[in-house]
């Protein structure tokens, strides 16, 4: 009996993207578009606060709430690179927070933890045993998050997190530290 091979015949099958609905009942495929133009689905009678925390240290804390402050307002459409298009369909500016999400954004985070020690961090960071390293480096937030969690009677919805640029670079665990290493 001979062994009849059928052949492959690839079929493509094209999906639409599906429309998305946002206020007012309006509907358009990108949610950018549709929360710039129309806003979210919902009633904007009472704008609820979003709840968050953010941990850091003091200057990474400060870098956070200029990102914050510009959440908050409008963003225009950034200036055409070298190697960008006059017009990309990807940008629409940002209405801001408030006007695309019906929700209060505050800049002022409600719980703030800034009193992680940048050097404390280095530090830890040099430990020779790279897995040793990460995971102290880890703890000195997460310690610091549990403790802040349980302390608070009305804890944050979520938790923003703002490394330092040397976690980054030294946090991995095939990572090196040069010998003679020195923080800047």
């Amino acid at each position: 009996m001979r062994n009849k091979r059928h052949r492959f015949t690839p079929r493509m099958l094209h999906l639409p993207e599906p429309e998305l609905e946002f206020h007012h009942g309006q509907q358009l495929v990108y949610p950018r578009d549709g929360l710039f133009l129309y806003g979210p689905v919902g009633d904007a009678v009472q704008l609820p606060s979003i709840r968050y925390g953010v941990i850091g240290t003091r200057d990474g804390v400060a870098r956070f709430k200029k990102w914050a402050s510009e959440m908050a307002g409008f963003i225009d459409i950034p200036e055409p690179g070298p190697r960008s298009r006059a017009v990309e369909p990807q940008h629409v500016p940002f209405p801001g927070f408030a006007a695309a999400f019906h929700a209060d954004w505050p800049i002022e985070p409600p719980c703030l933890i800034d009193s992680l020690n940048p050097d404390e961090i280095d530090e830890t960071l040099r430990i020779a045993n790279r897995h040793e390293a990460v995971r102290k480096t880890v703890d000195m937030f997460v310690s610091r998050l549990v403790s802040e969690n349980n302390r608070l009677e009305n804890a944050p919805e979520f938790w923003f997190v703002v490394i330092p640029e040397k976690v980054y670079e030294l946090g991995r665990p095939k990572s090196t530290v040069r010998a003679g290493f020195k923080s800047s």
